[in-house]
């Protein structure tokens, strides 16, 4: 599965493996993924709003 994320105006691209990923793993693929190229921590925590 192809997806955009966009995070403070900057948009990246993210392919998750699985087909139908469950939230957990679009959160982790996300974490392991983009975060450390944003300048995030690996062990940052997000909340929804």
């Amino acid at each position: 599965m192809r997806l955009r994320v966009r995070l403070l105006k900057r948009t990246w691209p993210l392919e998750v493996p699985e087909t139908e990923p469950t939230l957990g793993h679009l959160r982790s693929h996300l974490r392991q993924s983009l975060l450390c190229t944003w300048g995030y921590r690996f062990r940052a925590f997000f909340t929804p709003e």
